[in-house]
């Protein structure tokens, strides 16, 4: 695997792009812890499916969350636009849809994320992002894929079993 340099600057806004199901959403959690660890002065936003967005509410690694319906329509997409237009020092996508791309490519000028394999139709995202990995949903567990997101960067990662409840508790699960 390819090592990579760490960032020239310690990013102060960080956006993760975690924009499928409920699952897809409580997996890319890891990420955003090691995120804080990594960058604890950060703010570390969300975006997701409104839908989804209850979930996070009350995790202390997440400073917002940003919620966009699953289809948008014009009104409601360019509201978004104008919301993270550039606004982040980084974007991160974990899933390889044009949507969650397009946001990365609207948010940050540093990006990186996870892109289809390149016998697949999504090869040319490749070329605008500036570190990639490419998604194996065959071989690689969902969360062992988005953490090598983070070697991207180089972030050290860590995988938190705390579960986060509205009021601001947490619990500890075993595994």
């Amino acid at each position: 695997m390819k090592r990579y340099p760490p960032l020239k600057k310690a990013p102060s806004k960080i956006l993760v792009i975690a924009m499928q199901f409920l699952g897809d959403v409580l997996l890319a959690t890891p990420v955003i812890h090691s995120l804080r660890q990594a960058y604890p002065d950060a703010q570390i936003d969300v975006l997701v499916y409104k839908n989804t967005g209850a979930m996070l509410e009350g995790n202390p690694d997440i400073s917002h969350i940003i919620g966009t319906p699953n289809r948008p329509n014009r009104t409601e997409f360019l509201g978004l636009v104008r919301q993270i237009f550039r606004q982040y020092d980084l974007a991160v996508a974990t899933q390889t849809g044009d949507r969650p791309f397009l946001y990365t490519l609207l948010a940050s000028s540093f990006r990186v994320a996870a892109v289809p394999q390149k016998a697949l139709k999504g090869w040319w995202k490749r070329f605008f992002v500036h570190r990639w990995v490419e998604f194996d949903n065959q071989e690689t567990h969902t969360v062992l894929q988005h953490l090598k997101l983070l070697d991207l960067i180089p972030v050290s990662w860590t995988v938190n079993t705390d579960l986060f409840l509205k009021e601001g508790k947490s619990k500890q699960i075993m595994l």
